[in-house]
């Protein structure tokens, strides 16, 4: 694949002020590199962005936050926490953790490895020290750090509540914690949810008051986000069952299976499996594009990324695959009709676009 151009970015006077001088000069090594790349799938691979200037990052989970029109791009073990602008990709590194010190090997066990935010700050979560972070994304600074009960895997803000919603899955909970109104420079733990078996990934539906997880083996499990009771427990029909995501209008839960499918749960139909299709294995984190109905599903064992259009029903259609990376198994959809999907093994996002 030969690169038409690149460039290099980087975000401005924010880095520049929370930054250590290595991890600048790190900073400033992250870039672009962009290679348009057309399938049949109808999406158009248009840049590469490298946050690591050298080796990979463990990514786990990439979010687009509306509020901020941002990337959030936690970077591992780095301990950098990326916002990038989907219109000029330009970087804004934050430094939410000290770096773990460890040279990347595969997976995603140490450092900063999912994010969200509530439009003024952003929540990221520290494997290795088993803490929440709070970061002002104007001032560039961590305003509160929290240690947690157990080892996290994905934070999910709940905007009804102001709540910061944590998977801890060695201990088979989700644990609360108050974020408090953005004045505030502290959180404070509320309470946990038992999940017995799970829990795995973690999606908000905002407008039903509700949250979906999933148990490890075969169940997707629904939350009442007031009493903090699990109401639903449905089967899946996944041998491990990994991603998540939501179609909140037409109330179509849709489920990555790792073994290499996709499971689409109808909630109007109490949770009945309503269309089903396989993929390649290696299958993680999901993302769904509620405008243009398109569903995108990365396998890491193949390193492509299966495109479905659904239907209003929940039925399925494959429209592609689109070559992605080998180990590739995190994605987003943004607003811009663009999906970004983690290339752990070179420390890089791709970014396409859909037509």
């Amino acid at each position: 694949m030969i690169a038409l151009w690149r460039w290099y970015v980087l975000g401005g006077a924010l880095a520049v002020a929370m930054a250590a001088p290595q991890v600048l000069a790190d900073a400033l090594k992250a870039g672009t590199d962009a290679t348009p790349l057309r399938t049949s799938s109808g999406l158009t691979l248009i840049t590469r962005i490298r946050l690591a200037p050298r080796g990979g990052i463990g990514f786990d989970d990439l979010f687009y936050s509306p509020a901020l029109n941002r990337l959030l791009a936690p970077a591992g073990a780095t301990g950098i926490f990326y916002l990038v602008d989907p219109t000029s990709y330009k970087l804004s590194p934050l430094k939410a953790a000290e770096d773990a010190g460890r040279r990347y090997r595969g997976g995603h066990d140490d450092g900063i490895t999912s994010a969200d935010s509530d439009g003024q700050r952003a929540f990221t979560i520290d494997r290795t020290t088993r803490t929440l972070l709070s970061l002002d994304v104007k001032g560039g600074n961590v305003t509160s750090r929290i240690g947690l009960t157990a080892g996290p895997d994905y934070v999910r803000y709940v905007a009804s509540t102001r709540e910061l919603w944590i998977t801890e899955p060695d201990q088979e909970q989700i644990e609360i914690v108050d974020t408090l109104p953005s004045t505030k420079t502290t959180s404070t733990r509320s309470a946990t949810i038992r999940i017995a078996g799970g829990p795995e990934s973690l999606a908000i539906d905002q407008a039903r008051n509700r949250a979906y997880s999933h148990l490890w083996r075969g169940q997707t499990v629904a939350i009442d986000i007031a009493s903090r009771q699990v109401v639903q427990s449905v089967t899946n029909g996944c041998k491990g069952s990994r991603g998540i995501a939501l179609d909140t209008e037409k109330n179509l839960v849709f489920v990555g299976c790792s073994e290499g499918r996709i499971v689409v749960l109808d909630e109007r139909q109490a949770g009945k499996i309503v269309a089903s299709a396989s993929t390649s294995a290696g299958v993680d984190s999901i993302a769904y594009n509620a405008q243009l109905r398109h569903l995108y599903v990365p396998s890491a064992s193949d390193g492509k990324m299966s495109v479905y259009k659904v239907a209003a029903d929940g039925a399925l259609q494959e429209l592609g695959r689109m070559p992605t990376a080998i180990g590739a198994h995190c994605v987003a959809s943004d607003e811009r009709q663009q999906v970004w999907v983690c290339d752990p093994d070179r420390g890089e996002l791709l970014v396409f676009k859909d037509r």
